[in-house]
């Protein structure tokens, strides 16, 4: 079934908008709750965002551009935002968001198995769907 963002169906490997939706999720969580710590991760969000928006635009069945991905990502970071705001704040001025168990293993991964991670997400062009989403 075609949609506004792609195309509902199910991928064998792993679905890339899923694949995005956690990967822009992280990204925003990082962006609010790391401050300047922990560079790396941030780095390897943001690319892996930009390598997704360029699948998902290159393979989509349904037309999409990288600034209505963009624009997505606003507005999930606008959500966010308006959440983290009411946090209490650490001594740095950080927001004390509450510990994600699926973002504190995915940091701990290190650089070369997220990089590797998203190497085999976009290694096979085909079209962007969101099932089965983990």
């Amino acid at each position: 079934r075609k949609t506004k963002a792609g195309v509902v169906g199910h991928d064998d490997g792993i679905p890339v908008l899923c694949a995005w939706e956690q990967y822009a999720t992280f990204k925003i969580l990082a962006d609010a709750c790391l401050g300047d710590h922990d560079a790396e991760l941030k780095q390897d969000l943001d690319a892996a965002v930009r390598r997704l928006n360029a699948f998902i635009v290159a393979n989509s069945l349904v037309p999409i551009s990288t600034e209505s991905l963009e624009e997505r990502l606003k507005e999930k970071r606008r959500k966010v935002d308006g959440a983290v705001v009411a946090l209490p704040k650490a001594p740095d001025g950080r927001p004390m968001c509450p510990p994600n168990e699926t973002m504190a293993a995915f940091r701990s991964d290190g650089h070369a198995k997220r990089q590797a991670d998203i190497d085999r997400i976009v290694a096979v062009p085909r079209p962007p769907v969101l099932s089965p989403c983990f």
